[in-house]
């Protein structure tokens, strides 16, 4: 599979962005001797949180995309392949959606199987031509609204779990020490109100989180 450079470079930099926050929890561990104290639990997932606005500014395209972009085909269908009923719904659609406009985006900066498509290729020609303006997002709630953030704090309590942290807690008989409760303190410290409940929440229902399956597996055929 080929790839266009931005493609490239955003997967580049969540695999960046994972594996250094692994290795700083890996050597904190060490230094502690295998227990990791709470307020420094907490500054470690501040900087890991306090990286969402700029990672949402300059790759929400392509989360949306990649992710998009997988729900407008068959079932059967595996990573980066496509059928051109799929890619002919998406491109109808693709002037009225901001999501789809981005999950047609996505499959036109990687090789796929339907290289073929006249349809396609005019559009990503239109596309590089400056032909073409992305709808604006939709006013109302997106689906894709909270991704980034939700994803990356599900990885950050697992990296917690890891290093011994209980993912929750019973909120009546145990103290706030969970790795919920970290996260919920980091928000705090970034001056943004989400309360253990709500990070709980999220981490309850990550397998419901539209996860970007589609970035791990493309690259799995690289």
């Amino acid at each position: 599979m080929e790839y266009t450079l931005d493609v490239l470079l955003e997967f580049a930099n969540r695999l960046e962005m994972r594996r250094t926050q692994e290795n700083l929890y890996a050597c904190v561990f060490d230094e502690y001797r295998g227990t990791i104290p709470f307020d420094v639990a907490v500054e470690i997932s501040t900087l890991r949180l306090g990286q969402i606005i700029a990672h949402e500014k300059n790759h929400l395209h392509l989360i949306v995309g990649s992710v998009e972009a997988e729900r407008y085909k068959p079932k059967h269908l595996g990573p980066g392949e496509w059928d051109e009923a799929s890619i002919e719904k998406m491109i109808e659609l693709s002037d009225q959606s901001y999501d789809i406009f981005q999950a047609v985006r996505f499959i036109a900066q990687i090789e796929t199987n339907v290289e073929s498509s006249t349809r396609l290729r005019a559009w990503r020609s239109g596309f590089v031509a400056g032909l073409l303006s992305e709808p604006p997002k939709d006013s109302g709630q997106s689906r894709y609204k909270n991704l980034v953030r939700d994803t990356f704090m599900v990885g950050e309590i697992k990296r917690l779990i890891k290093v011994g942290f209980n993912p929750t807690r019973n909120k009546a008989t145990e103290p706030a020490k969970s790795a919920c409760d970290v996260i919920a303190a980091a928000w705090r410290g970034l001056g943004n109100i989400i309360t253990y409940d709500g990070v709980a929440n999220v981490w309850n229902g990550r397998d419901e989180i539209p996860d970007l399956q589609s970035w791990n597996t493309l690259f799995v055929r690289t």
